[in-house]
């Protein structure tokens, strides 16, 4: 497979299309939310998962704050505050933080819709480069969990599905509720 620009292109195009993907689109909050109210507090929940560790997008940003992309940026930056933290004397507590945000994030929000969207590309792919890249975001995301004491099947939720009908389970007022592995973590951010 020849890597160059256009056929970067023409993967990207045959896996995402012009305009945003309904069969695998790069955002969280398309995920079986269909209304407007689940996908708003989505989005706020993540923007205060970044906004608790002094982040925020660039203002010439292009792109939401549920973005694939986006969502793993931020857990690079959780992966780099825990290797500073391992690095520092008497540094438990930041461990401990950064560890808990890695699990909380990676439970609420990136694994309740990554594992779908990497079978869904893969699916789309063909023989592009974006078969190779959706294998190794389900299996980094596997071995993130298995890193963080959890497996994938504890927390990864539903493929997306037809469009208006709820990906997982849902509580009160259509919330979906935290994964098993993640009760235990309500409260901590």
């Amino acid at each position: 497979m020849a890597l160059s620009a256009a056929s970067l292109g023409d993967g990207y195009t045959q896996c995402f299309g012009h305009a945003m993907s309904k069969d695998c689109p790069p955002y969280e909050a398309e995920y079986g939310q269909a209304h407007i109210f689940q996908k708003t507090h989505t989005l706020a929940d993540i923007a205060g998962f970044y906004r608790a560790f002094g982040l925020d997008l660039a203002a010439d940003s292009h792109e939401r704050v549920d973005h694939i992309s986006v969502e793993l940026e931020f857990m690079h930056f959780l992966c780099l505050k825990e290797g500073y933290a391992l690095a520092q004397e008497h540094a438990d507590e930041q461990l401990a933080v950064c560890r808990e945000a890695q699990r909380k994030f990676l439970c609420e929000h990136v694994c309740r819709w990554a594992f779908g969207f990497a079978r869904r590309v893969r699916a789309r792919a063909g023989d592009t480069v974006y078969q190779g890249l959706a294998q190794l975001l389900a299996a980094f995301l596997a071995a993130e969990l298995r890193t963080l004491g959890l497996q994938p099947d504890e927390v990864a939720g539903p493929d997306l599905v037809e469009e208006g009908a709820p990906a997982s389970p849902e509580g009160e007022a259509g919330v979906p509720q935290a994964c098993e592995a993640c009760r235990g973590l309500e409260g901590v951010r």
